[in-house]
């Protein structure tokens, strides 16, 4: 099966001649996660005459399904951008697509943005987190009144998928062992280990466009219906925890997040989200995945700064964007990095 990927040509208009389509007072670029709720909220007046305007369509049946959300940034549902060549990352693409995706080349990542109504909540892994108090504060202080946390609230609808892994009741019962706090990371304190919230309803991927055994298809789609089963989980995560190294110095304010990854099958298999190196897909092979799951750290306060700029005056030609991953001069983003590493797998001498 071949999938189209976008390009850049796919979006000229098939005329040049312009069409009238009446008076406003606000038009929103982009029906994406900010402009679908800007729109929204503008319309709330019946004063206002308000066109949002987006280059995608709706979302599917098909892309409501939160287990399928691997396959969803190669398909209409998503712009398929791609980063510029990077230095300090992305490096593994090289090899991996060097035969199969010669697009992809480069040490280049992909960069899914959704396109559609709900932009990219309409392709993400819908984990429900609201940010840090500290943050919408600091920009409270700033003569930002409309900013301050609240912290309640909101359109988009968050739930807990059933049924749990053994292994989340693991990774929870282990955490609490070490002293970290087990309690809602969406309440008064972010500094904790949970459940993950997800953004659906009944089991169904919510939007700001619309606000583990192996089992026989038929019994997984029944199971999806009535709101539970592995396919109610994008990409099969199912705990958290928000974590604060040494070099964050904002009280209650988490630099870094460790998700838990059950296998999503019995015998440990499930669609690839991003290349390994061939060296540990080896390794893979030795190891009884049934019995295993993987932790992803990941950091949420960067001090490398990246780019993103026009390629050129044509406004149909995808932009440059460069991650600048890993690029900070002091090399903090990497040690803290390793640190978020120890947390999730301490050693003990």
């Amino acid at each position: 099966m071949r999938i189209k990927i976008n390009i850049s040509s796919d979006f000229e208009p098939n005329t040049s001649i312009p069409r009238v389509y009446g008076i406003y007072d606000y038009i929103v670029v982009g029906a994406a996660l900010a402009g679908a709720v800007v729109a929204s909220r503008l319309s709330e007046s019946p004063k206002n005459r308000v066109l949002l305007l987006e280059a995608g369509g709706y979302q599917s049946r098909f892309s409501d399904i939160p287990g399928i959300d691997v396959f969803l940034s190669s398909l209409e549902f998503s712009w398929n951008y791609k980063t510029t060549p990077q230095t300090n990352a992305c490096l593994v693409y090289y090899k991996y697509f060097e035969f199969t995706c010669p697009f992809l080349l480069f040490k280049q990542c992909p960069y899914p943005r959704g396109k559609g109504l709900g932009g990219s909540s309409i392709i993400n892994t819908l984990v429900h987190t609201r940010g840090n108090k500290a943050d919408y504060d600091g920009w409270c202080k700033q003569e930002n009144p409309g900013w301050c946390y609240h912290g309640i609230g909101g359109n988009i609808n968050a739930e807990y998928i059933k049924p749990d892994s053994p292994l989340l009741k693991a990774f929870i019962e282990g955490n609490s062992e070490l002293g970290r706090k087990v309690f809602d990371y969406n309440g008064k304190a972010q500094l904790e280990v949970s459940k993950i919230q997800h953004d659906t309803i009944h089991g169904r991927r919510d939007s700001t466009g619309k606000a583990a055994p192996i089992l026989p298809l038929r019994q997984d789609v029944e199971q999806y219906l009535n709101g539970y089963g592995r396919l109610t989980k994008a990409s099969n995560l199912e705990g958290l925890g928000f974590f604060q190294t040494e070099s964050e110095k904002t009280p209650g304010r988490p630099n870094i997040e460790i998700v838990i990854v059950p296998p999503s099958n019995s015998n440990g298999t499930e669609p690839p989200s991003f290349p390994f190196e061939q060296e540990y897909l080896e390794v893979l092979k030795t190891i009884d995945l049934t019995r295993t799951f993987k932790l992803g750290v990941a950091l949420l306060r960067p001090k490398s700064r990246g780019v993103i700029k026009l390629r050129s005056p044509d406004p149909y030609e995808y932009p440059l964007i460069n991650l600048n991953l890993l690029s900070d001069s002091n090399n903090e983003d990497i040690a803290t990095l390793y640190d978020g590493i120890q947390i999730a797998v301490p050693k003990y001498y």
